[in-house]
């Protein structure tokens, strides 16, 4: 037995399932209507493009403002730390020719009271004076100088010179040890000491070109400050 055709279908087929899948082209929107659309849009954009100009200009401007505002920072900044530095650099130069100052004040002090003091003993060493009398002399002169804060100003600013100042500092050692035996030999015989006096004389001269040349190297230091 034949099963008649369905109208509008593949024979065995409903009908209805024919028109659930309409062609591809069916979906798409006429030409002409896209071009319309595509036509009105840039109408449209042509009519916001002044808008559009002027917030770009501002956009741009406010761009080149920040960046200006950065680079005068920037400049503004590198002069501060050059000034800054220039700054520093001059208050340490200061304090170094304060304390050199200083130092060169102290060790002419020192130097003297020290030649005065041994040439008092070395005149009780030559029979000019009693052991008694150059001590009442040197306790009147007694020196008031702080040895110790300047030999720490030597050490701690003026390391270039510290050879020239060891020097010193053995000298000033020699004399007092020459001091300290003619003394001993004094209270055992109250006798003078011709030995002792020229001992004590030619430590005394090597001192004095010691002062001299630890002077002069401050004074060199100095002009490089």
């Amino acid at each position: 037995m034949h099963t008649a055709a369905q109208p509008g279908g593949r024979e065995g087929r409903p009908a209805s399932r024919a028109c659930r899948f309409p062609p591809r082209f069916a979906l798409r929107p006429p030409l002409t209507s896209t071009l319309y659309v595509f036509i009105g849009t840039v109408v449209d954009w042509d009519k916001h493009l002044p808008s559009i100009l002027a917030w770009g200009g501002s956009v741009v401007t406010g761009l080149f403002t920040l960046l200006g505002v950065w680079l005068a920072n920037r400049s503004s900044l590198k002069q501060l730390t050059v000034k800054l530095a220039h700054e520093a650099d001059r208050e340490h130069k200061d304090a170094i020719r304060s304390r050199l100052e200083e130092l060169y004040t102290s060790i002419e002090g020192w130097a003297g009271h020290l030649v005065v003091h041994h040439v008092t003993y070395r005149k009780v060493m030559e029979g000019e004076l009693t052991y008694n009398q150059a001590l009442d002399i040197t306790l009147k002169s007694e020196n008031s100088l702080d040895a110790k804060r300047m030999f720490t100003l030597a050490d701690l600013y003026f390391p270039t010179a510290h050879k020239a100042l060891q020097e010193l500092k053995e000298l000033r050692d020699q004399a007092a040890a020459i001091q300290s035996s003619f003394k001993e030999a004094y209270r055992q015989s109250g006798a003078t000491s011709e030995k002792h006096a020229k001992a004590i004389t030619e430590v005394l001269e090597r001192f004095n070109v010691a002062v001299t040349n630890y002077k002069a190297a401050l004074a060199a230091y100095a002009q490089d400050v």
